[in-house]
């Protein structure tokens, strides 16, 4: 979507009176947003409510602004306009896919898509994978069965270094994907859910210890590879290698070296989720 710039979109106290006030903390930002509706500003809540900042005073980086008027609602990024719609879903929705594509586009170590969760034993599993691959649907299934979350969408590592930072963003899960797990299967279509909705995140940076490449199978699986094969992978689901790309290659390099890497054949997240679950519950 086309975003425009809109002059007064982005409000300020002489120019509207905002209801609530709310920090939050995605990646490495923190964001305010300020809203005149008291439900929008309660849905959102149910989403982003986790995502606390780390400091009770954090500044915030970007600024949201969502007007409710006559029963529209618009939403700005400071002076940019997101979206103007009747729907208070629908600019939830919007409001949500602009701060994932600000944030990561923002972000300035290696950044791949991916599903990044923790086992209580401490070793760090990522998923890459493209849109449409199933990683937030095993990311929600690997959550309920007792991983820790650190994001359904990317692994972000600042360059050099082997350590996951948590994206606490929300799951984006599609209908399909709500009934296979067996949560609020009600709403039609794609719905953000809160990963403590689903069990607990993971707040601090955790190191990658293992790789593991989708494959949709029948059967149920899960076998050894080389780490050459993940240091392609990587660099394929980067979406910023292209800025430093001798700093990307090294980070990913660095990565497939430092980590184990995996085939997972599977045909149900939930199958595959305990598999895992019980796989790195033992001692190597």
């Amino acid at each position: 979507m086309r975003m425009t710039r809109r002059p007064g979109c982005q409000g300020d106290e002489s120019d509207h009176q905002w209801r609530r006030s709310e920090t939050y903390w995605l990646l490495d930002r923190t964001i305010r947003v300020r809203s005149q509706s008291d439900p929008f500003s309660d849905a959102l809540a149910v989403v982003l409510g986790h995502a606390t900042p780390p400091h009770r005073a954090a500044r915030a980086g970007d600024s949201y602004f969502i007007c409710a008027r006559d029963g529209t609602y618009t939403v700005c990024r400071e002076r940019t306009r997101v979206v103007e719609t009747d729907s208070m879903a629908r600019a939830m929705e919007l409001l949500l896919a602009d701060m994932n594509r600000h944030i990561l586009f923002s972000y300035r170590g290696f950044a791949a898509h991916a599903g990044v969760v923790r086992h209580p034993s401490g070793r760090t599993l990522i998923f890459p994978g493209t849109s449409g691959a199933g990683k937030s649907t095993l990311t929600a299934a690997s959550v309920l069965s007792g991983f820790e979350y650190l994001s359904d969408e990317a692994l972000c590592v600042p360059y050099g270094e082997v350590t996951a930072l948590p994206y606490l963003k929300p799951i984006n899960l599609s209908d399909w994907s709500r009934h296979h797990l067996d949560i609020d299967g009600e709403v039609v279509g794609e719905k953000p859910i809160s990963p403590i909705a689903l069990g607990d995140v993971h707040r601090t940076p955790a190191t990658v210890t293992d790789i593991v490449h989708l494959h949709r199978e029948e059967d149920l699986n899960l076998n050894a590879l080389g780490s050459n094969r993940s240091v392609g992978t990587l660099i394929e689901m980067s979406f910023n290698h292209f800025r430093k790309p001798e700093q990307a290659f090294r980070t990913a390099t660095r990565l497939a070296a430092g980590a184990r890497s995996w085939k997972l054949s599977y045909d149900s997240a939930i199958s595959a989720a305990h598999l895992l679950f019980e796989r790195f519950s033992r001692p190597e």
